[in-house]
């Protein structure tokens, strides 16, 4: 259904290959950490405390543009996680990649798993480090 949903809307399929609850975390740990929600582009959730463990190594910067560019999906068909995100303060700016043209340059769309625990986030499974 995502897939549809994603495709009516005019946007590109390569941006599914993120969970939100895996965004969400991400953005809590960030602002419970750093007392704000403006994630850099390129940041990656660092491999040492304070940081949680199954969050390390996942490219926060890059799912928070994805998530940008998915705004008006969210705000239509998902309002309760828009509602969500915009409670939590979350900078609705407009999305800024190295290539947007072309996210395999970062590893992600092309079909490998992402750097870090959450292993192959395209087939939506979690496989946590056993750290």
């Amino acid at each position: 259904m995502r897939e549809q949903t994603v495709r009516e809307e005019g946007a590109d399929d390569r941006f599914l290959l993120f969970q939100y609850d895996e965004v969400l975390c991400g953005l809590f740990a960030y602002n419970m950490i750093r007392g704000d929600l403006c994630v850099d582009a390129d940041w990656v959730v660092p491999d040492d405390d304070p940081w949680p463990m199954p969050l390390r190594g996942l490219p926060l910067g890059f799912l928070v543009n994805v998530v940008r560019l998915q705004r008006d999906v969210l705000y239509r068909h998902y309002p309760e996680r828009y509602r969500m995100l915009d409670g939590l303060g979350f900078y609705w700016l407009d999305p800024v990649f190295e290539d947007w043209q072309d996210i395999s340059v970062r590893g992600v769309g092309d079909g490998k798993p992402l750097p870090g625990p959450f292993g192959d986030i395209l087939d939506g499974a979690k496989q946590l480090d056993s750290r």
